[in-house]
């Protein structure tokens, strides 16, 4: 992605409870990281970072907005002279991710408001899953599993059956593929063809579907049940 400057919002003093009270000003608001994007891996974090010459103390709440879907994740509190704020992504789903928010705003104050855009993006990266329970039989002309990746890295993925997610490297892979990075979600559809990649039956049974994310950091997306009759 092209990398593009950072948005400047100018405040001025808000709306107030009272005549006694002094609002605060955001000033000249300047939102500089992520400049364009930035990827946020499972167990990782990311900095959003500012400038501003705005009343000492006053609030910083920004907002992470989906692209795709009505979700919304508050970012850490901070104020005005901290500077930056630091993001896991927790309880994010994978998904890109607009930058907002609201500055200076207390009380009957209005602060300023940075609306959400492209100049400021956070790739929560992933992959989202099934919701609905799966069961197929050896009798279905097609089976298919539709997943969704968001990244903008190359990912190599294993897709698997856990027969018990408290035991490592018990999963048996029916479909293995690499990834490319993306500009925007896609999802893609995998065959179930009852056995594993290298030609093993897969036993009947009630299983839970996984991702196994190998590289570049390795961890894991688990799905709903999948349960098949040969």
């Amino acid at each position: 992605m092209r990398r593009l400057a950072g948005i400047v919002v100018v405040a001025v003093a808000g709306a107030c409870s009272g005549d006694d009270v002094v609002c605060p000003s955001a000033g000249d608001f300047v939102l500089t990281a992520p400049d364009g994007f930035v990827e946020l891996v499972p167990g990782g974090s990311i900095t959003v970072a500012w400038t501003s010459d705005g009343t000492g103390g006053a609030s910083v709440q920004l907002e992470a907005t989906a692209t795709d879907s009505d979700d919304r994740f508050a970012l850490p509190p901070a104020n005005l002279e901290d500077g930056q704020v630091v993001w896991d992504g927790a309880g994010a789903p994978p998904a890109n991710y607009r930058l907002g928010g609201q500055v200076a705003k207390v009380g009957g104050c209005q602060g300023a408001t940075l609306p959400p855009d492209d100049l400021h993006l956070v790739v929560v990266q992933g992959l989202r899953m099934p919701t609905a329970p799966l069961a197929f039989t050896g009798a279905q002309a097609t089976r298919t599993v539709t997943i969704t990746s968001v990244t903008r890295s190359s990912l190599m993925v294993r897709y698997a059956v856990d027969p018990d997610l408290a035991i490592d490297g018990d999963e048996l892979v029916f479909a293995a593929a690499t990834l490319p990075g993306e500009l925007a979600p896609v999802p893609r559809s995998y065959p179930f063809s009852g056995t594993t990649t290298d030609g093993t039956p897969i036993a009947a049974g009630t299983y839970t579907l996984v991702a196994l994310v190998d590289l570049p950091t390795g961890y894991r997306a688990v799905g709903p049940t999948l349960t098949w009759t040969p």
